[in-house]
């Protein structure tokens, strides 16, 4: 873990933030798809941090303001808050790769494939990484598992989670994958520069329901976060890492991994590339372990917007 560059950060952090402020920052949140609600949750917390901070910024929610297009330059700063289809798709970032209008989060590149959850695991795969089996290997060859999760191959935010004893998947676009029992663990990363800086990793801590769906996301008492103190510490930071720098993950992004009841294996789920962003997200609380806070974090994100030269 590479403290030294959140070190500067901290140590510069005025200096970074005047420079910053120089600029508008366009919040990009609602959109059009199934997460619509969690990326409003997400803009307004973000705006509002900002402007009680001072900050210019405008909103532009692109289902609503179809626009927007003629509404941004590359003076602009753009701070992705749309969860799922667009913003984390790829879509988002492609337009404003095109724009040359730096913006938070991974590219279209990155986003295309941490949005697909198969994609993702194939090149967790590929990386000599666990994954669960699922029902595009040989169909679970090797699985003992009593129950199965059937979950939606693109899109995020536990929509359309089951859990079930049925190894059976009718529906294409949903894939089924072995449940894994023990801990549900999460974390944030952040990148400067190619340079990747685990945060502390999250247990999520079941206490209303069985498994982490979108009743216990979102609701308050059905789970709670407290920081990891098991084993893999070293390892799951280091293969983090590992799949950042494949993927050229930029920003910031959140991983989701089981590690097995007898604490022998981590098991990659997915990425996140655009977390949650509220002050109670499990994303800012992986970040308060390195002792972040919400604001420093999104300065974080907007110091290290960048786009790709086409």
């Amino acid at each position: 873990m590479n403290n030294n560059t959140i070190d500067d950060f901290l140590e510069n952090f005025i200096e970074i933030e005047k420079k910053l402020k120089k600029s508008k920052i366009i919040i990009f949140m609602g959109g059009f798809g199934e997460e619509r609600d969690a990326s409003l949750y997400s803009g307004k917390a973000v705006s509002n941090e900002l402007l009680q901070k001072g900050w210019n910024i405008e909103i532009i929610d692109p289902s609503i303001n179809t626009t927007w297009l003629q509404e941004v330059d590359s003076k602009c700063l753009a701070f992705n808050c749309l969860h799922g289809i667009f913003g984390e798709s790829g879509h988002l970032p492609s337009i404003l790769d095109y724009l040359k209008i730096k913006y938070t989060f991974s590219d279209s590149y990155a986003s295309i494939i941490a949005f697909d959850k198969l994609f993702f695991k194939s090149i967790v795969h590929k990386l000599n990484l666990k994954v669960p089996i699922d029902n595009y290997d040989d169909p679970f060859k090797t699985s003992n598992s009593d129950f199965f999760i059937h979950k939606k191959i693109r899109g995020g935010g536990s929509i359309d989670l089951i859990m079930d004893t049925n190894q059976n998947n009718t529906n294409n676009s949903h894939f089924t994958e072995e449940f894994i029992p023990g801990k549900i663990l999460t974390m944030g990363v952040l990148e400067s520069n190619h340079d990747y800086i685990p945060l502390s990793i999250v247990e999520i801590v079941m206490k209303g329901s069985k498994f982490y769906d979108q009743k216990a996301k979102y609701e308050e008492g059905f789970c709670e976060y407290k920081l990891y103190d098991g084993d893999n510490i070293r390892k799951i930071s280091k293969e983090v890492v590992k799949i950042c720098k494949f993927l050229n993950i930029k920003g910031g992004a959140r991983f989701d991994f089981i590690e097995s009841k007898n604490k022998d294996e981590v098991y990659f789920l997915e990425i996140n590339n655009v977390p949650g962003l509220y002050s109670s997200s499990n994303f800012i609380f992986s970040a308060s372990g390195l002792k972040l806070s919400f604001y420093q974090v999104l300065v974080w994100l907007l110091n290290n917007a960048k786009y790709n030269k086409l």
